[in-house]
């Protein structure tokens, strides 16, 4: 029995276990049915890990009398908690909190990173074991998306004979690597990247000079990705780190990171992914839906934006959700509809003719596209409130701790906090970005857990 305590019944060394598994295997988890049911799988995933590791945690805790620490992040994340809680109780939309409306995005899912959040930050400890586990499995995605960019399917994700270029063309949404919508595996690339560089800025190890690879390597992909929120959310992880870390011993790798940084971010606006190969140089001359013409696109997005001009269509049609989104808000300010309600609350749908098949692609927007909007949306005022505030305490105590190598990690969590700005925010990712978010506010002790 006393052996026993020491492993399987203990919430440190469970937990630590629950980490390297949701690090390393979870965003390679793609279920059996490719693409059509990835979000199930991967809830199914997050869900049946999560829910095995809370029961042996609660019962390690019980049996060894290890009493969870409780900090000021944890009293942010237990009142964001209850305002789901209440909101799902007053919510007007019966069952549907429960697992959400949309994908997965209920109250199960939320209260589960919460809890993801108490217990890491509780029996958590930074480890430099868990960076390698992230760069490992960011390392296999980003071989998946780059074969997927030269026109393979190496997991049979795509059904039939489509692949990642028919985007637009026969389906809708945009698929890669094994995360799934573009959008989403934004968010994992904008919190790995800037971890993995401020990770081997901080450690001062010859041997974590290889972090520079998989962090080339997810930049490299977030760049021919062309999804402008992670361009958004790696500049920011980047240089709020930067700042962060800024320390007189840290200055040539900091260096180092930089030139790796540009150098990556160079080539890869010089690579080009066709249907028919890669183009070196110049972006090539597009047709049909990839096209992006003088008068679209995001730079001249941004140029009208600054020229006082916001059209709904801009942001891939954000703005447009937004706006709708704000407009049906003050029906329940302070609670908002409940978890995962969106859409439940609008009807919003956008088709679009495709030409080259003569088909007309339909989409219904079922999630708010911001992360704090669909704070406020679903759990009201009382909910962005708490999540606004975790945000703030961890952006303080991760100045204060600018130090220490665990100060990495505020890296990718910046990254991340600008990227959510316009993203989806979905059970594919989100389990690891809490538990990151967990780390940062563990004890940060690197003592080796038996």
């Amino acid at each position: 029995m006393r052996g026993m305590k020491k492993t399987l019944l203990s919430p440190g060394w469970v937990t630590d276990k629950f980490i390297l598994l949701m690090l390393a295997v979870f965003p390679l988890w793609t279920g059996f049915q490719g693409y059509a049911n990835i979000t199930f799988s991967k809830f199914l995933f997050f869900v049946a890990a999560t829910g095995v590791w809370m029961l042996l945690v609660v019962i390690g805790a019980a049996v060894s009398g290890e009493r969870p620490a409780v900090r000021g992040g944890s009293w942010a994340v237990l009142a964001l908690a209850a305002a789901a809680f209440v909101s799902a109780a007053f919510s007007p939309y019966g069952a549907d909190v429960l697992l959400g409306a949309g994908r997965y995005d209920g109250l199960v899912s939320l209260l589960l990173y919460c809890f993801i959040f108490l217990g890491v930050s509780a029996y958590g400890r930074h480890r430099p074991a868990y960076v390698w586990a992230l760069a490992f499995s960011l390392t296999v995605c980003c071989a998946v998306s780059l074969l997927q960019l030269l026109g393979h399917d190496p997991l049979n994700l795509f059904p039939g004979d489509m692949d990642y270029f028919d985007h637009g063309i026969k389906y809708s949404a945009e698929f890669l690597g094994n995360i799934g919508n573009v959008d989403v595996f934004a968010t994992l690339l904008t919190a790995a990247v800037p971890f993995l560089l401020g990770d081997y800025v901080c450690s001062g190890e010859k041997r974590d000079r290889w972090l520079l690879l998989p962090a080339a390597f997810g930049l490299f992909i977030a760049v021919e990705s062309g999804v402008a929120s992670a361009k958004a959310g790696l500049a920011a992880g980047f240089l709020l780190g930067a700042l962060v870390l800024l320390q007189k011993k840290r200055l040539k790798r900091l260096g180092i990171a930089a030139i790796v940084v540009a150098a990556t971010a160079a080539l890869a606006m010089n690579v080009h992914f066709t249907q028919s190969g890669v183009v070196l140089g110049a972006a090539p001359a597009e047709t049909g839906s990839q096209s992006e013409t003088a008068d679209s696109g995001t730079l001249y997005e941004l140029n009208q934006i600054l020229h006082g001009h916001l059209e709904d269509s801009y942001g891939s049609g954000r703005v447009g959700i937004w706006r709708q989104l704000l407009e049906v808000y003050p029906q329940r300010p302070v609670l908002g509809g409940g978890p995962g309600t969106v859409s439940d609350r609008v009807d919003i749908q956008y088709s679009r003719y495709v030409k080259e098949t003569g088909k007309t692609l339909r989409t219904r927007v079922d999630n708010a596209h911001n992360e704090y909007l669909g704070y406020l949306m679903d759990e009201g005022a009382l909910g962005l409130g708490a999540y606004l505030t975790l945000l703030a305490l961890t952006l303080i105590r991760w100045i204060k701790g600018r130090k220490r190598r665990s100060a990495a990690l505020g890296c990718g969590l910046a990254g991340y906090w600008v990227q959510s700005f316009f993203g989806i925010g979905l059970c594919l990712v989100l389990p690891v970005i809490w538990l990151l978010w967990g780390l940062q506010w563990s004890d940060n002790d690197e003592k080796r857990i038996v």
